[in-house]
């Protein structure tokens, strides 16, 4: 007779004195045996002592049947095992298991993700779910998993390997983005780039800025400058106005959903000076003024205040050439207005001149 799941016998064998046992006992404890005999007459003896088929066969448990894997699509572990074998009777059901933060096992709400289907063989459990009663696991919490198979009057279970090595971290989402770069490039453009946080890959980005509108003293207004997300490490911006100052800042999205923002990283764009517009010049000659006054248009700073303006005085020769000409010596003629031509753009004294950036215009007395 052999021993059934619930401790029950039934006979496998009758008026033999040797039987094979046809089929394979995959009980995970082996199974057990015992013999009588009986006569002719009624007569019936004590039950031997019990044999358990375990002890007379070298094959092993499989227990390292269930992997499990960080989902690269959602939030969550992804349960996978091979399928249940029918080896001398067919697998009727099964049910996932996961390990909670105490070290005990618990199916509680593993169904509603995990089908008890036979023929199953994966299924993805969210982190919110790894993360709640009863398993109460954190973040990069080791995901241990095992399955029981239900058979006919038995059941197998399955477990994951013992070493670890098909283990999964319970995800998260990303850490904060802590170095972010922001220099000049060429074209007045701007390079943005990062490092991934914690060295984790397979991340995506979002970037925003503030188009230049205010400062990052001002609390700037950010807008998305990636969208949709980037999976790059690296953003070029161009089209970007001089004088202004932009602010950048970078933050990780994964399937659990996205980080904290980096710190921001500001840079503003700068252009040499406007070329001015050719002055005009006017002498001035009163009782209590006498002189030339330069004036010309406002110069475009390119984002840097002005901090000077060069004027320089240009003399026609005998051949109409402009030549440079020293500015004391035509005021101290008589005749400096007619003398004094046409003024361009160029080298002055500027203690002569000490408004001219406010004032955008020269007065030089005689």
């Amino acid at each position: 007779m052999s021993e059934g799941r619930y401790g029950d016998w039934r006979t496998v064998s009758k008026y033999s004195s040797r039987t094979n046992f046809i089929g394979n006992c995959m009980h995970p404890d082996g199974c057990n045996f015992r013999v009588r005999t009986e006569t002719e007459c009624g007569s019936v003896s004590p039950w031997s002592g019990v044999a358990n088929s375990s002890a007379q066969t070298t094959q092993t448990p499989n227990n390292s049947m269930v992997r499990t894997f960080s989902s690269p699509t959602e939030c969550g572990v992804i349960i996978q095992w091979d399928r249940a074998p029918s080896n001398g009777s067919r697998p009727q059901s099964l049910q996932v298991w996961i390990q909670k933060r105490s070290g005990e096992f618990s199916s509680t709400g593993v169904s509603q993700y995990c089908s008890t289907a036979s023929e199953t063989t994966q299924c993805t459990i969210p982190s919110a779910v790894l993360r709640a009663s009863p398993f109460l696991l954190t973040t990069d919490d080791d995901v241990v998993a095992k399955v029981t198979v239900q058979y006919s009057s038995w059941k197998v279970t399955y477990e994951t390997d013992s070493n670890g090595y098909d283990v999964a971290k319970l995800g998260s989402k990303p850490k904060k983005v802590t170095t972010i770069s922001v220099e000049k490039a060429e074209n007045s453009s701007i390079d943005v780039t990062w490092n991934p946080p914690s060295d984790e890959q397979n991340l995506q980005y979002e970037l925003v800025w503030n188009n230049g509108v205010g400062t990052l003293d001002e609390f700037p207004q950010y807008v998305p400058l990636t969208q949709p997300y980037t999976f790059a490490l690296r953003y070029n911006r161009g089209n970007l106005r001089p004088g202004k100052e932009y602010v950048f800042k970078v933050r990780a999205i994964n399937s659990c959903g996205s980080g904290e923002f980096s710190e921001p990283s500001k840079l503003s764009i700068n252009q040499a000076p406007s070329r001015p517009d050719t002055p005009v010049v006017s002498s001035i000659l009163e009782e209590d003024k006498c002189g030339v006054k330069i004036d010309w248009n406002k110069i475009s700073e390119g984002g840097t205040p002005i901090t000077n303006i060069f004027i320089d005085v240009l003399k026609k020769d005998a051949d109409g050439v402009f030549q440079p000409s020293d500015i004391t010596e035509l005021l101290n003629k008589p005749d400096f207005v007619k003398n004094f031509g046409s003024v361009e753009v160029g080298n002055v004294d500027m203690a002569m001149c000490p408004d001219a950036i406010t004032e955008k215009s020269c007065f030089i007395t005689c």
